[in-house]
């Protein structure tokens, strides 16, 4: 019996002996087995063009935390490289090995999740060694100076993941009180709204969160009947940008008072009226209303 046992836990130490190091796929990213619980990221090939990088990965019924990035883990060959343009690293990694990023010379952005100081991973050497000089470091919002007083991440150009967004967007009709539907949040990006026909125009007041991006989009915005589309951008380093879009439909033009005519042969007035039919003292300077004629048509007018 005792022999029976000794065996048995001989061959659970060489199996998991074994297993610590097995390397498997899941895609096109190799990981490492590390222990019971953790993998590394070890390897992708072919490297995309936005590698994102999960907290977890399941492999032969087991679930494991991604807590490393391999030493050169998408090697050295600067061609190889070359598609990587963004890259998400999760929270769940304690070390970034060294030379793990170098020379992805068209990498724009580098998202990182981290929200406190003490949870910033161990870095390895040259790990950025030969980047593009104008990737961005996208960190969670009210953590910009945690990175920015952090060694390596400090010589990013660091903005914190809401800086193509917009702080608030809001809008005053020319005629009327209405507003745009659903309320602002900075994570919707479709709104509408619906004014009458006498709404000529709307003012739209746009601000973003980052003060180093610009919004084009603000103030009056003409409205033609029917449906218009007013596009507000958010636009970072004159490239980057993220686009909210207000549906905005002014209503068709009420219908004519009784015995409106769009032509008349007589061209005799005897009175001017309004788009509702009150009748006016004297032929308005602008605007739209209605002339009539001695027989009793009537025609509409756009000054």
């Amino acid at each position: 019996m005792k022999k029976t046992l000794l065996l048995l836990t001989v061959l659970f130490l060489s199996t998991k002996m074994w297993a610590v190091g097995e390397k498997f796929n899941i895609g096109d990213i190799m990981y490492r087995i590390e222990s019971e619980t953790e993998v590394s990221l070890y390897n992708v090939s072919p490297v995309p063009a936005n590698l994102v990088i999960p907290s977890t990965v399941q492999y032969d019924g087991k679930t494991y935390t991604v807590t490393t990035i391999w030493y050169q883990a998408l090697g050295t060959d600067s061609s190889r490289v070359a598609p990587l343009i963004s890259v998400t690293i999760p929270e769940s990694i304690k070390l970034v090995g060294t030379n793990s990023f170098v020379y992805t010379y068209n990498l724009q952005k580098i998202k990182i999740n981290w929200t406190k100081a003490e949870d910033l991973p161990e870095m390895g050497w040259n790990i950025f060694y030969g980047i593009n000089p104008n990737c961005k470091l996208i960190v969670p919002i009210g953590t910009k100076s945690i990175y920015a007083n952090a060694e390596v991440w400090q010589d990013f150009n660091i903005v914190e993941e809401n800086y193509l967004q917009l702080r608030s967007l809001d809008v005053a009709p020319g005629v009327g009180t209405a507003s745009i539907s659903p309320a602002f949040n900075r994570n919707t990006t479709n709104y509408t709204i619906t004014v009458p026909y006498d709404c000529q125009n709307l003012m739209v007041f746009a601000e973003a969160f980052d003060t180093q991006a610009t919004v084009f989009g603000n103030g009056i915005q003409n409205l033609q009947e029917g449906l218009n589309t007013i596009v507000v951008r958010v636009i970072y380093d004159d490239i980057v940008q993220n686009i909210y879009t207000i549906k905005a439909t002014r209503e068709a033009a009420p219908a004519p008072p009784s015995g409106v005519n769009d032509v008349s042969e007589d061209k005799t007035i005897v009175g001017y009226y309004s788009i509702l039919g009150a009748k006016l003292n004297k032929e308005p300077e602008s605007g739209i209303y209605f002339i009539k004629y001695t027989n009793g048509k009537m025609e509409k007018v756009l000054k």
